[in-house]
C-alpha cells in the first residue's frame, strides 16, 4: 500500500513529510487501493488496509480541508482544483462502501418497514432496493446507487434472530415472524449475487447508454400513462429514453409552428418565428411533464390522507406497479436523458450534426436571473440570483435537467401538501428531545420536499394564474364555511375536514373547472387545485390562522366543547384553551385572571378581583351577541383582556410572519432597471443626488400592484423602521418630505376623491383635524420632527398605513368585510352578512322566507368573492403587459396617481367591474335564462353596494335596536341600555372601515387578512433562503406552540411561588414565576427579535400580577398591612379566590406588586428603559383643574397656555417602571394621577423638571 505507518491514519493524523499535492496524492492512492477491500466481506475488519481506509474515511473533511489549506499556502491551489476534478468519484466509491458497512451495522432497524412490504408481497426486489437506495441517500448524502450493496448485506441481518423477533412484535402493522421468513427467502436469492466486481472503463460507458431502469419499468409505466394522456404526450414519452430522438421530435414540432401544414391552416393555424416555435415547444414539453405526474399519482390525489404520502403511494397498487414507483422510474428517465446528452454531445463517432443539436441552445426554460437587491444593513447594492418570470435559451441536457425540476416540483409540493393535512389530524409524535408538535414536524417535512425554489417555480410554470386562482379559492371556501358556522369551532367541522373531499375543496374544484375549464384541461385543474391547496396551507398557513381567529363554541351545557390539540386548535392564539371553557365553570387553566383587562390605568379605577372577574367573564360571553357593546357599561370598555391577546409573537405563514423575509421577496421590483452604473440609485433612497421628494411615492407605486401586504410590508420596512423614534435620534429634512410627499400621495389616491375632497371612507378614517392634505403633510411633519412625539412616531405611521390599507381591502377584497367579521368583535353584535340577510329577506316577502332570502345572500356573495378573485388574474395579466413597454414596471406612467391597470382606475372593484365579470360568466351557462342572469348580477352589485355604505357608516340608534339582545335590555337593564344610547349619541362608536383599521393596528386578526391579493408570480420567494416554510414552521413552533403550552403551565407555578413565598419570603416567591417567564423568552428570542420577546415577558408579568393582586380594599393602609396567608384574606386576590384548597394564598399588597416589577429588573426580565422599537410613549391629557392652576403661575403658566399637555403614558410603555405605575404600586403615580398640579409644582420647587421643558413624565408642546 503506503510506506506510512497505519496507526497515522488510524489516529487521523497526516503524513508529516507529505505536503501540497504531494499529500494530496497520497491520499488518492490510499483510497484508490482500499476501497476494493472496503467493499469486500472477505477481507477481515482487522485487515490493515482496511483499518487505515476506515480511519483515513472517517476524518476525510478535516484531512482534505487541511491538504487544501496547505496547497493554498505554497500556490498550489489551482493544480490542486484540477486533481479534485478528477478524483472525488474515487473518494465517494471509498466512502460509499464505508457507508455500506457503517450503516448495515448502525441503521439496519430503519429498512424494517421496506422489508416487510416485501414480505407482504407489496413491494418487489427491485423496487425495495431502489427505496433502500433513496432512504441512504436522504439520510447521508450519498449516491442512490450504493442501495443494492446495502440491500445485499441487510439480507444476512434479516436471517438474525434478533431482526426476526422484532419484525414480529410490530403488530400495529401486521408484520409477523412468518412474513419475516418470507422475505429473507427471497431476498437470500438477491444476496448471492453480492456486489458485483469493479467494472472496466468500456463497460461502464456502455451501461451509461443503456436506459437506467429496465424495460419491463418503462413499460409498466407508459402503460399506466396511455390511459390517462393523449397520444402527443406519449410521443414525448417515447422520445425521453435517447436525446437524439428527443431532439428530432423537438426539432419536428418546432418546424410544424413555423410552417404549419394545409389541415393545420384550415384549423387556424398561423406561421409563428422560430423564436416563439420554440417557446411553445418547450412549453408543450414542460407541460408532458406536469401531466405526466398528475397521471402517475391520479389513484391518490383526491384520497383522504391515511397515511404519510409515500407509503400511501406505494399501496396504491401492486409490487410492481404503484405511483411511488412509477415517479421514480420517470425522474429516472429525465435523469437518463441528461446524462446521455452529455455523453452523446461529446462522442466523436456521432455526426457533426447529430452533436450540434444536442449542444444547441434551441430550448426554452424558466430561467434563474441574476439581479440587483439593496443590502439592508451595508445600504449597498448587490447582486442576487432569482428566479425569472422569462425564459432562457438552454440545451438539450440543461433542459432535461429543468423538466426534472419541474417533476420534483409537483412532486414535492403535492407530496408536502398530503403529510400537511394528515399531520392536522394526528397527534405529537415522539422525538429526540420528548413529543414533537405539529409546526416542527411540518418543518421537518417542509425541509427538502417544499422549498422556496419550488414554490416560485409553480407560480411561474404553464397554468401559473389557475394556481394562484386556486390559492385565492381555498382561502375564500374555509373563510365561507368559518362564515356559516358563525367564526366558531364547531366540532361538526372536523369531520366535514377529514372528509376526502370536504365540501369547502369541492366548491374550489367546481369553480375552477367553470372559470378556466374551457381552455384548461381537466388535467391542469387537478394540478393547480393541489399547487393551490399546498400553498394555502403550507405555504400561508392559511387553514391553521383561521381556526386561531375563530372563536370556541360556548353553547354546550358545563364543559369544553373541543380539545385543546389537533386540528382544531388555535396554534398563533396564546389562551386558547381558556377560551374553549365553558363561560360557567371553573377555569383553573389562568384561574379567572384571563378575564381582567391589561390596558385600564388601575390608578383611576378601584380594584375589586371578585367584581371584575366576574364582570369579565359575563361581558366576553355577552359579546358573542352584543359585539362590543357587551362592555359599554362597565370599566371593560374600550379596554384589552387577556384573554383576547392573540397571536401576540406575530408568528404564521409566510404573509404573516413577515419582515425581510417578504421584503426579498419583491426588493428588486422597486428599482429601476439597473445597468451597472454605481451613480444609480434605488427610489428608496431619500438621499439620492438629485433629492427627489417623490422617491418613496415612486417606490410604492411599483409595488403597489402585487397586493396589500407588500406595500404593508414596504412601509414598514423601509420607512416607519427608518424612523428615528427614540431620544437622540432625528430626522433628516429630505427623509421628513420624502414621507410628507408620501402622505399627499395618500391623500389624493385613497382618502379623497381625486379631486382634494375627502371621501366618506376617508372621512371616517382620518381624525377631524386632518380632512386636508395640507393638514395631514402638517401633522406628518410634525410627528417626524417634534420630541414630543419620540416615542410614537412609528406608531403614528403605523396608523396612517393602516387607514392606507384598509381603502385598499375595500378596493380589492370588498367581501373581505363580510366573510372575516366576527359577530363578537363588531360594534355592535350584528354582522354585515346578517344585514344583508335580512335585505334579501325583505325583498323575498318576509318571515317565512327565511331560507330563500339566505340563498339569494350566499350566492351574491360567492359571486362577489368570484369577482375579486378575477380581479387579481385580470390585474396580474395587465402587469405582464406594462412590464413590456417602455415603463419597465407593474405600474405604468408613474406620474399618474392611479395605475394603468383596469383601464387606468388600478386594482379595484367597482360597480361596472362586477356586471361585466358576471355577464360573462353566466353567459357560458346556456341553462340559465336572462331573468335569473339579471337577478343574480343585481344581487351581487346590491350586495356590494351594501357593504360599500355600511362599512362607513357608525351605528344609530335604530341600527342597535335591530340587535334583539341589545333592545332587550331597554325593558330589562335599563342602566346598561342608557350606557349603549350614550356611547351612540356621544360618536364613541367606530364604523366598521374604523374598526377594521385600529384591528390591524393592534392585531386583532392576528395574521395577514389581506394575503389574497398577492400576485405571487412577481413574488421571488427564494430571496429569502430556501427553507422559507421550515423556519416559519419552527418559529410557529418555538413561539406560538410553545407560549401557549407554556401558559398552561402557568397555575402550577403560581402555587409553587406561594409556597415558596409561605416558606422563604417574597423574593423566593417571585424566583419560579420569573424563571417561568424566562422560559417563554428563551424560544421566542432565539426565533423572533428581542422586542417582541420582551413584549412577551412584559405582558406575562402583567398576568401574573393580576392573579396575586389584591383588592383595593385591602390595600387602604398598604404599609402597615403585612403579606398574609390565611383564610380571612381568601375573597381579596383572585389567587385567594381559586387556589386548591390546603394550598397556601399569597396576595399581594402594593408592596409586593412593586417588589415584583423591582425583582424582574434586578433578574434582567424587564429594563429601566424601553429596547429600540418599544420607547416611551405619552398620551395626551385634557386636565382643566391642572391648566388653571399651572396657568395662574408666573413663567410657567406662559409656558403651557395654548399647548398640549402630554403625560407617559404607562400602559403602552413597557420598563419595570411602568409595570409598577399601572398596577398602580408606585406611590409617586398615585400622587402625580390624584394630585397632578401639586405633584408638577412639586417637582419645579425641587429643580427635578423646568418649567419650560418638562420632564420624562410630562411634556409640553
Amino acid at each position: 500500500m503506503v510506506e506510512t505507518d497505519t496507526t497515522s491514519p488510524e489516529n487521523g493524523i497526516i503524513p508529516k513529510d507529505k505536503k501540497g499535492v504531494e499529500l494530496w496524492e497520497w491520499l488518492k492512492k490510499l483510497l484508490k487501493q482500499a476501497a476494493a477491500k472496503l467493499a469486500r466481506r472477505d477481507v477481515p475488519e482487522d485487515d490493515p488496509d482496511k483499518k487505515a481506509a476506515k480511519a483515513v474515511l472517517k476524518n476525510i473533511q478535516k484531512i482534505t480541508e487541511k491538504i487544501k489549506e496547505e496547497a493554498a499556502e505554497r500556490g498550489e491551489s489551482e493544480t490542486i482544483e484540477e486533481v479534485d476534478k478528477k478524483f472525488p468519484p474515487k473518494i465517494r466509491e471509498a466512502i460509499e462502501a464505508l457507508h455500506v458497512e457503517d450503516f448495515i451495522d448502525n441503521h439496519y432497524k430503519d429498512i424494517v418497514p421496506i422489508l416487510g412490504r416485501v414480505a407482504e408481497g407489496a413491494l418487489g426486489i427491485d423496487a425495495a432496493i431502489a427505496e433502500i437506495g433513496i432512504y441512504v441517500a436522504h439520510r447521508t448524502g450519498l449516491d442512490k446507487r450504493i442501495g443494492k450493496a446495502i440491500a445485499s448485506k441487510l439480507i444476512n441481518k434479516v436471517k438474525d434472530a434478533k431482526l426476526r423477533l422484532e419484525l414480529g412484535q410490530r403488530r400495529e402493522d401486521k408484520w409477523h415472524v412468518e412474513e419475516a421468513e418470507k422475505a429473507i427467502e427471497k431476498l437470500t436469492q438477491m444476496a448471492e449475487a453480492d456486489v458485483p466486481p469493479p467494472e472496466r472503463p468500456r463497460e461502464k460507458e456502455e451501461r451509461q447508454r443503456r436506459p437506467s431502469r429496465s424495460e419491463e419499468d418503462i413499460a409498466t409505466l407508459k402503460t399506466r400513462l396511455e390511459d390517462r394522456m393523449s397520444t402527443k404526450d406519449l410521443e414525448w414519452f417515447d422520445t425521453i429514453r435517447d436525446p437524439e430522438e428527443f431532439a428530432r421530435h423537438y426539432q419536428e414540432e418546432v418546424r410544424k409552428l413555423m410552417n404549419p401544414d394545409e389541415a393545420a391552416v384550415a384549423k387556424g393555424k398561423v406561421a409563428v418565428s422560430a423564436d416563439k416555435a420554440r417557446e411553445m415547444v418547450s412549453e408543450e414539453a414542460t407541460k408532458f411533464v406536469m401531466n405526466s405526474l398528475m397521471a402517475i399519482y391520479s389513484p391518490i390525489l383526491d384520497e383522504e390522507p391515511r397515511e404519510f404520502f409515500e407509503k400511501q403511494a406505494q399501496n396504491a397498487g401492486n409490487f410492481q406497479d404503484n405511483p411511488q414507483n412509477a415517479a421514480q422510474v420517470f425522474s429516472t428517465m429525465l435523469n437518463g436523458l441528461k446524462e446521455q446528452s452529455k455523453i452523446k454531445s461529446a462522442d466523436m463517432s456521432l455526426e457533426p450534426d447529430v452533436r450540434k443539436s444536442l449542444k444547441e441552445k434551441q430550448f426554452r426554460r424558466l430561467e434563474k436571473r441574476k439581479s440587483v437587491v439593496l443590502n439592508d444593513q451595508s445600504g449597498q447594492l448587490e447582486e442576487a440570483v432569482l428566479a425569472a418570470t422569462e425564459l432562457g435559451e438552454t440545451d438539450i441536457s440543461d433542459f432535461a435537467e429543468y423538466l426534472r425540476e419541474v417533476l420534483e416540483t409537483g412532486q414535492g409540493t403535492i407530496e408536502f401538501g398530503h403529510n400537511f393535512k394528515l399531520l392536522t389530524t394526528l397527534g405529537p409524535k415522539e422525538g429526540r428531545e420528548g413529543p414533537e408538535s405539529f409546526f416542527k414536524q411540518i418543518g421537518g417535512y417542509a425541509e427538502g420536499h417544499f422549498t422556496a425554489d419550488r414554490i416560485d417555480t409553480a407560480f411561474r410554470l404553464p397554468y401559473n394564474d389557475v394556481v394562484q386562482a386556486s390559492k385565492q379559492k381555498f382561502q375564500s371556501s374555509y373563510a365561507r364555511l368559518f362564515l356559516e358556522n358563525g367564526w366558531q369551532k364547531d366540532p361538526r367541522m372536523l369531520e366535514r375536514f377529514l372528509e376526502s373531499m370536504p365540501a369547502a375543496e369541492r366548491r374550489v374544484k367546481d369553480e375552477l373547472r367553470e372559470q378556466f375549464g374551457e381552455e384548461t384541461p381537466e388535467w391542469a385543474i387537478n394540478w393547480a387545485f393541489h399547487m393551490g391547496r399546498t400553498m394555502y396551507f403550507g405555504l400561508d398557513f392559511g387553514f391553521h390562522e383561521m381556526v386561531s381567529w375563530a372563536d370556541p363554541n360556548l353553547k354546550y351545557d358545563g364543559s369544553s366543547t373541543l380539545t385543546g390539540s389537533g386540528y382544531m386548535r388555535g396554534y398563533f392564539d396564546m389562551f386558547e384553551t381558556a377560551k374553549m371553557t365553558n363561560t360557567i365553570s371553573k377555569d383553573k387553566h389562568l384561574a379567572e385572571a384571563v378575564w381582567l383587562p391589561y390596558t385600564i390605568d388601575m390608578t383611576k379605577v378601584k380594584y375589586d378581583s371578585t367584581e371584575w372577574t366576574k364582570i369579565g367573564r359575563a361581558r366576553w360571553n355577552d359579546s358573542f351577541a352584543m359585539g362590543r357593546m357587551g362592555f359599554a357599561d362597565s370599566f371593560l370598555d374600550g379596554q384589552k383582556q387577556f384573554i383576547d391577546l392573540g397571536n401576540i409573537t406575530k408568528v404564521g405563514g409566510w404573509g404573516t410572519n413577515t419582515g425581510w423575509r417578504v421584503r426579498e421577496g419583491y426588493n428588486t421590483w422597486l428599482m429601476p432597471e439597473f445597468k451597472g452604473n454605481t451613480e444609480d440609485k434605488l427610489d428608496i433612497d431619500p438621499k439620492g443626488p438629485d433629492g427627489d421628494r417623490l422617491k418613496f411615492v415612486n417606490s410604492w407605486k411599483r409595488v403597489e400592484n402585487i397586493g396589500i401586504p407588500i406595500v404593508e410590508n414596504f412601509m414598514q420596512q423601509y420607512i416607519i423602521n427608518k424612523t428615528g423614534d427614540m431620544p437622540g435620534k432625528t430626522n433628516p429634512p429630505e427623509f421628513v418630505e420624502a414621507v410628507q410627499s408620501l402622505g399627499d400621495f395618500f391623500f389624493d389616491r385613497y382618502f379623497s376623491d381625486g379631486g382634494g375632497t375627502v371621501n366618506d371612507m376617508g372621512r371616517q378614517l382620518l381624525d377631524p383635524d386632518l380632512q386636508t392634505k395640507e393638514a395631514l403633510r402638517k401633522y406628518i411633519g410634525e410627528i417626524l420632527t417634534k420630541d414630543v412625539y419620540i416615542g410614537s412616531r412609528q406608531d403614528r405611521l403605523i396608523k396612517i398605513l393602516n387607514h392606507v390599507s384598509t381603502v385598499m381591502t375595500f378596493e380589492q377584497l370588498p367581501a373581505h368585510f363580510i366573510t372575516m367579521e366576527k359577530q363578537r368583535m363588531t360594534e355592535y353584535g350584528v354582522t354585515l352578512f346578517s344585514q344583508v340577510q335580512g335585505d334579501f329577506l325583505a325583498k323575498e316577502g318576509g318571515s317565512g322566507h327565511e331560507k330563500d332570502a339566505k340563498e339569494r345572500a350566499d350566492k351574491a356573495l360567492a359571486n362577489l368573492i368570484y369577482v375579486q378573485e378575477k380581479l387579481r388574474i385580470d390585474a396580474s395579466a395587465q402587469m405582464e403587459k406594462i412590464q413590456d413597454t417602455p415603463h419597465k414596471n407593474l405600474y405604468g406612467d408613474l406620474d399618474s396617481l392611479k395605475s394603468s391597470v383596469m383601464g387606468g382606475k388600478g386594482v379595484m372593484v367597482d360597480e361596472k367591474y362586477i356586471r361585466d365579470i358576471l355577464e360573462t360568466r353566466f353567459a357560458k351557462d346556456k341553462d340559465m335564462d336572462e331573468a335569473e342572469r339579471k337577478k343574480l348580477i343585481q344581487d351581487t352589485v346590491e350586495v356590494y353596494a351594501t357593504i360599500k355604505k355600511q362599512i362607513v357608516k357608525p351605528p344609530d340608534m335604530d341600527d342597535i335596536r335591530r340587535n334583539k339582545a341589545l333592545a332587550g335590555l331597554e325593558t330589562k337593564d335599563k342602566k346598561r341600555f342608557e350606557a349603549v344610547e350614550k356611547k351612540v349619541t356621544e360618536g364613541k362608536v367606530k364604523s366598521r372601515a374604523a374598526w377594521w383599521s385600529s384591528a390591524l393596528t393592534e392585531n386583532v386578526f392576528g395574521h395577514s387578512v389581506s394575503q389574497p391579493s398577492v400576485a405571487m408570480k412577481f413574488i421571488n420567494v427564494a430571496a429569502a433562503g430556501p427553507d422559507i416554510v421550515k423556519r416559519d414552521a419552527e418559529q410557529a413552533a418555538d413561539c406560538a406552540e410553545t407560549l401557549h403550552t407554556r401558559t398552561t403551565e402557568l397555575y402550577h407555578v403560581m402555587k409553587e411561588g406561594a409556597k415558596a413565598a409561605r416558606d422563604k419570603g417574597p423574593q423566593a416567591g417571585y424566583e419560579p414565576l420569573a424563571k417561568w417567564i424566562g422560559s417563554l423568552k428563551q424560544p421566542i428570542q432565539k426565533q423572533l427579535n428581542s422586542e417582541i420577546a420582551y413584549m412577551v415577558d412584559f405582558r406575562a408579568a402583567q398576568l401574573i400580577n393580576m392573579f396575586f393582586k389584591n383588592d383595593d380594599d385591602a390595600n387602604k393602609w398598604w404599609k402597615l398591612q403585612p403579606q398574609r396567608y390565611w383564610a380571612n384574606f381568601k375573597q381579596k386576590s383572585v389567587s385567594g379566590r381559586f387556589i386548591d384548597p390546603g394550598e397556601p394564598i399569597w396576595s399581594w399588597n402594593k408592596d409586593t406588586e412593586a417588589g415584583w416589577a423591582e425583582y424582574l429588573y434586578r433578574d434582567g426580565k424587564l429594563k429601566r428603559d424601553p429596547p429600540k422599537g418599544l420607547g416611551v410613549k405619552y398620551t395626551e391629557v385634557d386636565n382643566n383643574l391642572t391648566r388653571r392652576v399651572l396657568q395662574r403661575i408666573p413663567i410657567i403658566g406662559r409656558g403651557i397656555k395654548g399647548k398640549k399637555m402630554f403625560v407617559r403614558d404607562h400602559i403602552n410603555t413597557f420598563t419595570y417602571r411602568d409595570l409598577k405605575s399601572w398596577s398602580n404600586s408606585d406611590w409617586r403615580e398615585v400622587l402625580k394621577h390624584n394630585y397632578l398640579p401639586a405633584f408638577i409644582l412639586a417637582l419645579i420647587a425641587l429643580g427635578v423638571i423646568s418649567a419650560k421643558k418638562g420632564s420624562e413624565d410630562i411634556k409640553v408642546t
